[in-house]
């Protein structure tokens, strides 16, 4: 007896749940319908608004193109071939800017004269296009406007004219062509078909290639006679009109279409896409499960009520377990935490030292150098040492005769000998200073004079010539006393180089390109072998005999160079010898040619 009222309360729960999903089956259908017809009509819209933007960025282009001097000079008479090149070119530059597919100029007789690909096999140079419609427009109208395939090309596009005019004269008339291809990826981004067809009703870009050029109706016999005069889609053959088995769905089908801001012949160009019924049906087939699942899922709300009430303690437990163990993993990775910054502490720390004593090998370097260019400086002191005690003598004796003149003269030339030999211990004492890493405008001609001054007598020693070449100023934004070790670096390096060949020549030479200031010195010594190039900037490493050098100085170099954000590089010279290339970002050029080159050092 138990079961029957139970039977009962079964019973009454499907049929509620058969009438529930009736219902939910036929609002589901209106919905379906409704929503898809929405989505269907809003996509549209985007994408017509993505084909206005398009078209709507070129739309000046034909009347700019026809305003260029360029493209006038082009059109005064007949062109020579450096007018033709730079319209070619003009055109070329301006296309590559805007992103056209293409940019033409043509005569009033629809000959092409000049072209943005005129450098390609596709060059439209040459063709004659009078038969097109956007060149009788132009010629008829001012502006034109047509969607054709290109019969040169075979690319497809929209071209948009205007005519050029020399005071009121009519001389010729300039194209854009519109790239459309980047708008069919977009229809190709659609779940259902989407078609853009002409004014006649031909497909030109659709969401699947196979569907282009075909007519979305039976086109007249003269439509098909306009079609073929006008060569609208060159090679391509029009198939017949599309069907549903076309567009792989079903019939019965929902047609959105929607007119493009397109208008050629007086007839709109128009979009369009499906809404296949069977999508829809199987919406509400979806809308009336559900439905029945709704209500399925409040009869057995209780039910599954019960059973959350039961696992809620395992639930509290387990969770009780899980903040337990995410604790303990949180003390683990807090004493990671702390183990890892005493790490990082301790690498900075190491990081410093290594810093200081990079600094302090620089030094060492640059004062090894400043002891092999002091034996030519003391020979250079002691001969103004010998002149003063001579001049000190004869100063005496003209004091005796009270020749005030002669006093006068002597003095001038003892006071001239002073100051050589206080720049000399100047510019020892300047390159002795240990670098302080400061930042300002340095220029690199000033530092390279001073270096050629301070090498001057080694240069003489060893009968080598130095000779100094470029700008005779470039400033870049560097450390003045660091950026002078490198050039001695380098030119003391060349030295080596040059002691033991016939052709002692060293050359340094300043440019400045872009950004960047660039000095390279030459040398004419053995060259340096390919093999070893690659190791020049390892500490330690030299191609130098065994006790005449540690390989410090190129390495010392480099970390200069990189910290100044440039780039230090060993080139091979094809005469013989090595180039070493400095790079370094430069401030606001402010050089200007030299007029003549420095003598070679003596």
């Amino acid at each position: 007896m138990s079961l029957r009222p139970t039977l009962m309360r079964w019973i009454a729960a499907i049929i509620a749940i058969a009438m529930v999903a009736i219902a939910a089956h036929g609002l589901g259908a209106q919905r379906a319908e409704d929503v898809a017809r929405a989505k269907a009509e809003s996509d549209l819209a985007l994408l017509a608004d993505n084909f206005r933007v398009t078209v709507d960025k070129f739309q000046q282009t034909p009347v700019l193109l026809a305003a260029n001097a360029k493209v006038m000079a082009l059109l005064d008479g007949v062109p020579d071939a450096a007018t033709v090149d730079a319209a070619n070119r003009y055109l070329e530059m301006t296309a590559e800017r805007l992103g056209a597919a293409q940019l033409f100029v043509m005569r009033p007789d629809g000959l092409t004269i000049a072209a943005s690909h005129w450098r390609g096999p596709d060059s439209l140079v040459g063709q004659n296009y009078s038969f097109r419609p956007y060149f009788r427009e132009a010629l008829a109208s001012g502006s034109g406007t047509f969607y054709g395939v290109g019969v040169t090309t075979g690319l497809p596009g929209y071209f948009l004219s205007s005519d050029i005019r020399d005071n009121g004269r009519l001389v010729g008339v300039a194209v854009v062509k519109i790239d459309l291809v980047p708008l069919e990826d977009l229809l190709a981004r659609r779940s259902v078909p989407v078609l853009i067809a002409d004014g006649d009703g031909v497909v030109i870009l659709a969401s699947d290639p196979a569907l282009k050029y075909r007519p979305l109706r039976e086109l007249t016999e003269q439509q098909k006679i306009h079609i073929a005069a006008e060569r609208r889609f060159a090679r391509h053959e029009l198939g017949p009109p599309l069907s549903p088995r076309d567009l792989k769905i079903k019939s019965p089908v929902e047609v959105v279409s929607r007119v493009l801001p397109i208008a050629e012949g007086g007839t709109n160009w128009s979009i369009v896409t499906y809404l296949p019924a069977e999508d829809m049906a199987d919406s509400a087939r979806f809308a009336a499960l559900l439905a029945a699942l709704v209500a399925l899922a409040g009869i057995l709300g209780a039910t599954i009520f019960a059973m959350r009430r039961r696992h809620l303690a395992e639930e509290r437990a387990a969770k009780r377990n899980l903040e337990a163990r995410v604790e303990m993993r949180t003390i683990e990775l807090r004493r990671a935490y702390q183990e890892l910054a005493g790490e990082i502490t301790e690498r900075k720390r190491i990081d410093r030292q290594l810093h200081q004593t990079r600094d302090d090998l620089a030094q060492a370097a640059k004062l090894a150098a400043m002891g092999q260019a002091f034996s030519g400086l003391a020979h250079e002191i002691n001969q103004p040492l010998m002149a003063l005690k001579t001049y000190l003598a004869s100063l005496g004796k003209l004091v005796e005769r009270q020749d005030s003149q002669g006093i006068a003269s002597s003095l001038a030339v003892m006071n001239e000998t002073v100051e050589r030999m206080s720049e000399l211990t100047n510019s020892l004492r300047r390159l002795a200073r240990k670098a302080d890493r400061r930042i300002e405008p340095v220029d690199l001609a000033d530092l390279v004079r001073q270096v050629a001054g301070l090498l001057k007598f080694r240069l003489a020693d060893i009968g080598a010539s130095l000779q100094i070449e470029g700008l005779s100023s470039v400033v870049v934004a560097g450390d003045p006393n660091r950026l002078q070790q490198v050039i001695l670096n380098l030119v003391m390096n060349a030295m080596d180089a040059v002691t033991d060949v016939d052709r002692k020549e060293i050359r340094i030479s300043l440019s400045q390109e872009g950004g960047l200031a660039r000095l390279a010195v030459r040398d004419t010594g053995k060259g340096i072998a390919p093999e070893v190039s690659n190791r020049l900037g390892e500490p330690f490493f030299t191609t130098k005999d065994v006790g005449k050098g540690l390989g410090l100085g190129l390495a010392i170099s480099h970390a200069i160079v990189a910290e100044h954000a440039g780039n230090l590089v060993h080139e091979s010279d094809p005469v013989g010898g090595a180039i070493f290339v400095v790079s370094l970002p430069t401030e606001p050029a402010r050089g200007i040619m030299m007029t003549e080159r420095p003598h070679a050092a003596e």
